[in-house]
């Protein structure tokens, strides 16, 4: 198999494309924000695949930006960097969040019943 620059960027674009429709996905399944949700299985699912989409995002995003590297220029390239920043910021927040009660050191009882 050869790799042609056909097909990075195809492949770039079903990988955002899998993001979008990840950050769709965790739209609807992500629990209520209250403490008690914290140590439940969906909060860690949902958080990991929050993390899964920034990753694909940020794959996909700096792929169709290097298909169209010259035409895109410096403001291009400013813009591709502040975006794949938020992705970075959405990832930092999901791994930290997802975490839950432990990752200040806690044992999570606090929130446990």
């Amino acid at each position: 198999m050869t790799i042609t620059t056909t097909k990075l960027t195809r492949t770039a674009g079903l990988v955002a494309i899998a993001a979008g429709f990840l950050y769709i996905l965790v739209q609807f399944i992500h629990p209520h924000e209250e403490p008690a949700n914290v140590v439940t299985t969906g909060w860690v699912v949902t958080h990991i695949l929050t993390l899964l989409m920034a990753v694909l995002a940020m794959i996909g995003i700096s792929g169709m930006y290097l298909r169209q590297v010259k035409q895109a220029g410096l403001f291009g390239l400013i813009a591709v960097i502040l975006f794949a920043g938020n992705f970075l910021l959405i990832f930092a927040w999901a791994f930290v969040e997802g975490r839950g009660p432990t990752a200040a050191g806690g044992s999570g009882a606090a929130v446990r019943r």
